[in-house]
């Protein structure tokens, strides 16, 4: 696990909890970590969102034996539009935090991620989303 440090690229699925248009679609992305005393920090930057954010998702977590947890937080707010044909971004709420785990097997880290999306709907009341997925990835 000493060799965690650097370019990773990888992809990350839509599980079922998205509505049927979202579920399987698959999103390729970059880590760029770095590890230290078990601790990994870092940025992401992925295909769904790389052309709204000015700066990358940023990456926090820990690496223990073989297994892998960490929190994705992008820059502010975002999620599947109401018309299920693209992603709304709101600068004005913070991000939601998505949330990976998995394990280093034959060379890659595979595991499933989870997000909880909270929201104030167009009626002023909070709403929860939960969504989630699979995701891999290997080092360049």
């Amino acid at each position: 696990m000493d060799k965690i440090t650097g370019k990773w690229i990888g992809e990350y699925m839509y599980g079922n909890l998205y509505p049927k248009e979202w579920q399987g679609k698959v999103v390729t992305f970059e880590l760029d970590l770095t590890f230290s005393e078990g601790k990994i920090t870092g940025t992401c930057v992925d295909d769904d969102t790389k052309d709204h954010f000015s700066e990358p998702a940023i990456i926090s977590g820990f690496i223990r034996d073989n297994y892998i947890n960490f929190i994705k937080k992008y820059p502010y707010f975002n999620q599947i539009n109401e018309d299920l044909n693209g992603i709304d971004f709101k600068q004005e709420q913070p991000s939601q935090e998505i949330n990976y785990t998995g394990r280093f097997e034959n060379g890659i880290f595979i595991g499933d991620w989870e997000i909880i999306s909270t929201y104030k709907d167009s009626f002023g009341r909070t709403q929860k989303d939960l969504g989630n997925g699979s995701w891999s990835m290997h080092k360049l």
